[in-house]
């Protein structure tokens, strides 16, 4: 499965600098179950995020989300009943990709820097908003394209707290001979 990318140019790209993509808002709010299964995936037992009472002796007003999970928390449904099925695969990626054409038909992540603020609580529902903030040309090893420096602001939708600053960099690229692996 590969991401679906829009074709464009280097001035395609920049022209979105300092713009913003259309907010996102998660499909749920969150759940001290959606915690506890984040943690069974990752084979972990912290307390404070299924255990109110722990949560509280901790200075907490109750259980917290793992951080892990501000990402999948804010993410919008992939198909609503009613909605005609597909039968191809939709590969989730950052929200850029769905708007932001660009030259080169890969990309790889190249880091990403979260600035925690505010938990997420049982009942939380979160709003992100990315904006891109540079594109710059990069001649690499693996091939031609552009770095892009995306950054998400991760808010709860009942009161605008602000939960979460993640600056995101990727290389979108075509790939030189030899480096044309599609996975």
């Amino acid at each position: 499965m590969a991401l679906k990318l829009i074709p464009g140019t280097l001035d395609d790209a920049r022209a979105w600098i300092g713009r913003s993509l259309p907010p996102r808002t998660g499909v749920d709010a969150a759940t001290i179950a959606d915690f506890r299964r984040k943690l069974e995936v990752q084979g972990v037992d912290i307390p404070i995020h299924t255990d109110p009472g722990v949560a509280r002796a901790h200075g907490y007003r109750d259980a917290v989300a793992p951080v892990s999970m501000l990402r999948p928390i804010s993410t919008r449904a992939y198909w609503t009943v009613g909605d005609p099925l597909s039968l191809e695969p939709y590969v989730p990626g950052p929200p850029v990709f769905e708007f932001v054409p660009g030259p080169g038909d890969r990309v790889i992540v190249t880091g990403v820097d979260t600035r925690y603020h505010e938990p997420v609580y049982p009942g939380d529902r979160i709003v992100s908003v990315s904006t891109i903030t540079d594109v710059q040309p990069k001649s690499t090893s693996i091939g031609e394209g552009i770095f892009l420096w995306v950054e998400t602001r991760y808010a709860k939708e009942a009161s605008d707290a602000l939960c979460a600053v993640e600056m995101l960099s990727f290389f979108r690229y075509t790939p030189r001979a030899g480096h044309d692996r599609a996975d």
